[in-house]
């Protein structure tokens, strides 16, 4: 779990995980089915303010209010 608030939401477009953003300078993958983490947090330098998924799925995208924009790649398969 985030050790502050979650401050962004993105679903997959597969409806099979979702990516949350924290003000805890971290984002994490979820599974959408259990609810449990995937993969260690992505870790960054400020507090992140956006997520987003690729129109395919593949990667994904994190900013933080620092202006930080980070291309991420999906975790590995369970």
């Amino acid at each position: 779990p985030h050790a502050r608030a979650v401050t962004a939401v993105a679903i997959s477009p597969d409806g099979a995980m979702f990516l949350t953003g924290s003000r805890d300078g971290t984002a994490r993958f979820w599974d959408a089915k259990t609810g449990l983490p995937l993969g260690p947090p992505l870790r960054h330098s400020g507090p992140v303010t956006h997520v987003a998924f690729s129109s395919v799925g593949n990667r994904v995208a994190t900013g933080t209010a620092l202006g930080q924009v980070t291309l991420w790649p999906l975790p590995p398969e369970k």
